[in-house]
């Protein structure tokens, strides 16, 4: 037994040379890609090959092999991870044959000995066609048989376990032994003297009648051809060999080998089925993993349920008031999705009618009409139009399934099917209901996700102040703006201080959801209480960081906070992991204050907690802010710090700070709002400018 290993590594030959010459007596020789196809040419194909996913092409390569030799059993080696790539590619690649597989490399030894196992099953196939090769031959060749030799050759054809047809030189069934009766399923009165066509669907009919007028003996190397019949209404696959032989009229006619083979392609087609669904679930399932957008998400279902599963699928949805409304379509031509969407625009399913759809959604119980007639077109629809529009497109076989999760039911899903040779089973309803039932649950996920956002938003922007103070001297500006996803805990304060100064905070919980802010309600009021009765801004932070430990808040948080004091045109800074605040000098230059840091809070044990102090005089502006504003995805945080200095620098300087804060988070705040955004500005005016800016309630912004 000749086995070649193709393209592999010198490790993984070793491993797999060994454990095939455990399990028998082989012949193992290392090819490259070209020397494996050259030998298979030159007439000498191996029983086995393996070839390594390293090649440049392997399914192109275990293609070739299998042109040459069908019998060649071939297995790929590839990494674990590309083993269902692989096999995909297999299924739908011509010329590949049953005996073509992929295998993981996890395991070499093991390979090696179901290698030998693969060779000499290999090498029975090679002699099993050779023996009908060689009888063919002689029944071409011999023009008399002594009568005991012919009589013996003919109890060894009736008895043979294959079945073996004569066809004279009109084509006519001139004979056959008893295994092809059975697999035609007729006697032989009914067959022999029949054109031999006649036992085979029309459009098969051209491809036999090639078969007929260019026989040759059976090759062993050469693949047959594979043949639908209708056997009493019920699909049957013939493979068929052809040679030539002499009838009984002693002019030439042709020997047909006949393999029903049903059984294998109903397999091959089962396991392709489930391969199909496994992939089709896993597909969907990383779809609704991905997306809390409940139209999005149906919309890509019904696009991936086309071709894999149906030629038309409708997801239907029922309202608050009770109706029913197809929010996805998707099919083969997209003119029928188009029309199916504009027929049930105009002419709604109604949830009291026979319509599936309705049945479904009132008994929550999913149906399979294997096949549909006219006078099933003619109960369920909705008007003419919809009636004409079912004929027109042929309807033939559909499934509906109720989306269905934690009692609630949103709505359905339908496949159907126009081509009627195709029918769904309650296999594909199973399948069906399994997609259905993740769909439901993403939609109820969707819909408390949703109610649970509002909530947190609700309760995070109650928590922000009403309004800001009016304060002589310095102008205010401030801004919140919540993520498209979870609330996440971004908070701002100004706090007039007993002694004149005045105490500004911007804080960000680490998390997300009510949870954050509900902790960014107690870290704000924390701030207030200390910031009243304490005097140094580092004093401040250190009793917040000691208050969120105590409370077993549970959550870590940044936040800067500073005092202004325009007595002495200076603020005291003490920041706690967060981002660094922008300055605007009175000339137009741009600095981060880089002083004053320290970790954030609520880590776990206690830090020391620095503040320091830097000039700020009359005409400058500060900028303080969550990281939402600086950060993006694929983006460095100084990338984030250079487009904010950017955007501050091209708003004119001397301009109102409300009109900065609306530039500046028009500038850098991106199409998809990840993260939470709050903003607070401060301006020192000079002696007799306007005061404050007021902020209106948050809710409002």
């Amino acid at each position: 037994m000749r086995v070649l290993l193709v393209a592999l590594d010198s490790a993984a030959s070793r491993l797999v040379e060994r454990g095939a010459k455990l399990a028998g007596a082989v012949r193992i020789t290392a090819v490259s890609e070209d020397d494996a196809i050259s030998a298979a040419i030159a007439g000498e194909p191996p029983a086995a090959a393996v070839l390594s996913d390293a090649a440049a092409e392997p399914i192109r390569l275990a293609q070739s092999l299998a042109a040459i030799d069908r019998e060649t059993s071939i297995t790929i080696l590839c990494a674990p991870e590309r083993q269902d790539e692989l096999r995909q590619s297999l299924l739908f690649t011509p010329l590949i044959t049953r005996e073509t597989r992929c295998r993981s490399s996890d395991d070499l030894e093991q390979l090696g000995v179901d290698l030998v196992e693969a060779a000499q099953a290999a090498i029975r196939r090679r002699e099993h066609h050779a023996s009908i090769a060689a009888a063919s031959a002689r029944l071409a060749t011999e023009t008399e048989i002594p009568r005991l030799r012919r009589e013996a050759l003919g109890r060894l054809v009736e008895a043979a376990p294959i079945g073996i047809l004569t066809v004279n030189s009109a084509h006519a069934v001139a004979g056959w032994n008893a295994y092809a009766a059975e697999i035609i399923g007729a006697r032989e009165p009914e067959v022999v003297g029949r054109p031999v066509d006649d036992l085979f669907e029309p459009a098969e009919r051209d491809r036999l009648a090639m078969l007929l007028q260019h026989p040759a003996p059976p090759d062993p190397q050469g693949p047959p051809v594979l043949f639908r019949r209708l056997r009493r209404g019920v699909e049957q696959f013939v493979e068929v060999l052809a040679g030539p032989t002499l009838a009984q009229d002693g002019q030439r006619g042709t020997l047909l080998v006949l393999s029903d083979v049903t059984g294998r392609i109903r397999a091959e087609r089962a396991q392709r089925r489930a391969e199909q669904a496994q992939t089709f679930l896993a597909e969907t399932g990383a779809l609704l993993d991905a997306s809390l957008d409940p139209v999005q998400t149906l919309q890509r279902i019904a696009s991936l349920a086309v071709p894999a599963r149906a030629e038309l699928c409708v997801i239907d949805m029922l309202t608050e008031d009770e109706t029913i409304a197809g929010v996805a379509f998707a099919a083969i031509d997209p003119e029928v999705a188009q029309a199916v969407k504009d027929i049930r625009q105009r002419y709604p399913v109604d949830p009291r009618g026979a319509h599936p759809v309705a049945r479904v959604l009132r008994t929550g119980s999913a149906e399979v009409l294997e096949e549909m007639t006219d006078a099933t077109y003619r109960r369920v629809a909705q008007s003419e139009e919809h009636l004409a529009l079912m004929r027109r497109l042929h309807y033939h076989s559909a499934l509906v399934a109720p989306l269905t999760a934690r009692g609630r039911r949103y709505g359905v899903i339908s496949l159907l099917y126009l081509d009627p040779a195709r029918r769904y089973s309650p296999d594909d309803l199973q399948i069906l209901q399994d997609v259905a039932r993740r769909a439901a649950l993403a939609l109820d996920n969707a819909r408390l996700y949703a109610r649970e956002h509002q909530i947190a938003e609700t309760l995070q922007r109650s928590l922000l102040p009403w309004r800001l103070p009016d304060v002589p001297g310095v102008t205010l500006a401030a801004h919140y703006e919540p993520g498209d996803g979870d609330v996440g805990g971004d908070w701002y304060d100004v706090i007039p201080l007993p002694d004149g100064r005045l105490g500004c905070v911007v804080g960000d919980i680490v998390g997300r959801g009510i949870n954050a802010a509900a902790a960014m309600g107690q870290l704000r009021n924390a701030v207030r209480v200390y910031a009243l009765e304490r005097q140094s801004a580092d004093d401040v932070v250190s009793a917040v960081d000691g208050l969120s430990q105590s409370l077993e808040i549970g959550t870590m948080a940044t936040l800067t906070y500073l005092i202004l004091d325009r007595a002495h045109d200076s603020i005291e800074i003490c920041s706690a992991g967060h981002p660094p605040p922008l300055v605007i000098a009175p000339d137009g230059s741009t600095s981060y204050l880089m002083s004053g840091r320290s970790p954030p809070v609520g880590i776990g044990h206690a830090h020391a907690h620095v503040a320091a102090t830097e000039p700020f005089p009359a005409g400058s502006l500060l900028l303080i802010y969550t990281d939402g504003l600086i950060e993006r995805r694929g983006s460095t945080i100084d990338e984030g710090l250079a487009r904010l200095e950017a955007a501050t620098t091209a708003a004119a300087p001397g301009r109102d700070p409300a009109a900065i804060a609306r530039d500046v988070l028009s500038a850098l705040r991106p199409q998809a709002k990840t993260d939470d955004v709050a903003l607070l500005v401060i301006r020192a005016d000079a002696v007799g400018e306007a005061g404050s800016t007021r902020k209106p309630h948050p809710r409002n912004t």
